[in-house]
């Protein structure tokens, strides 16, 4: 059953003060950046950025995202604890496990009328119909297995500058490298793992070199990972739609364009040209 709530800052407090650290979104010098929330009046309400090459600015909102398209958004089925929706007067909250459950009993909240469910419903809607970018309707796993030597990835190759802005903004890469470090002395060892990118030329090293030298075989390699052989590994897509690696591509390659151009113009897109 769907409830009311009237503003974000009983949830933040009560998670607060039931021991957990809250995460969100907040503004901090001139950007939106994660961090540790000390109350809902730190989240970022209204704003979101502008970005084109080399340039960001906040902004009052809109978005590149197309999850629709990938079936991660704007709506949710499963896999979640609270559902939150935002109206003008509040937030229609739904509960998704038995934890969302607990905590939603701990808010001051009221029943969700039919007119709010309802309004909350056709919020969804609407935010999905707004987003002016799509992948292909295609299987994209057979699309990307057999356009292993597509001129396209040329093209790519020659305005991606190999800095890895999309991976580190993307919320599911996870690449890492391993990493031995000693102290001044020399005697004591350490072996780490951090974070790393498949568009580091040392990334793919092997004893002789790199087995991706290109900036082509790079990009090729991350974009058929993301969207084709995810499937393989995990049973879904790589990529959420949330079109974060867009916004920080300093030259503004866009993951929807470049799909949309592998498939052909015979495949149905939504994507921006």
């Amino acid at each position: 059953m769907a409830v009311l709530l009237s503003s974000l800052a009983p949830l933040v407090d009560t998670l607060r003060g039931r021991g957990y650290v809250v995460v969100g979104p907040t503004v901090r010098d001139g950007a939106i950046v994660l961090a540790e929330l000390a109350s809902a009046d730190a989240l970022p309400y209204g704003w979101a950025v502008s970005t084109a090459p080399g340039r960001y600015r906040l902004r009052q909102q809109a978005d590149t995202c197309f999850c629709a398209s990938v079936g991660c958004g704007p709506g949710v089925t499963g896999g979640y604890d609270l559902a939150l929706t935002e109206l003008t007067d509040g937030y229609v909250v739904e509960s998704g496990s038995a934890s969302g459950a607990d905590l939603l009993d701990r808010l001051p909240t009221g029943p969700a009328s039919p007119p709010h469910v309802a309004a909350a419903r056709a919020a969804v809607e609407s935010a999905a119909a707004r987003m002016s970018r799509t992948l292909p309707e295609a299987d994209l796993h057979e699309l990307l297995a057999g356009a292993y030597d597509s001129p396209r990835w040329d093209d790519v190759a020659q305005r991606c500058l190999s800095c890895g802005n999309c991976t580190l903004v993307c919320p599911t890469c996870f690449c890492t490298t391993v990493e031995d470090v000693t102290d001044v002395t020399g005697e004591h060892a350490q072996r780490w793992l951090r974070w790393d990118s498949c568009f580091d030329l040392d990334f793919s090293y092997l004893h002789g070199g790199p087995v991706r030298t290109s900036t082509r075989s790079r990009y090729r390699q991350w974009l058929t990972h993301k969207l084709g052989t995810w499937h393989d590994q995990f049973g879904e897509s790589g990529c959420v739609g949330c079109g974060r690696c867009i916004a920080w591509c300093p030259v503004g390659i866009d993951i929807t364009e470049e799909a949309a151009a592998l498939a052909g113009p015979d495949v149905p897109s939504g994507g921006e040209r």
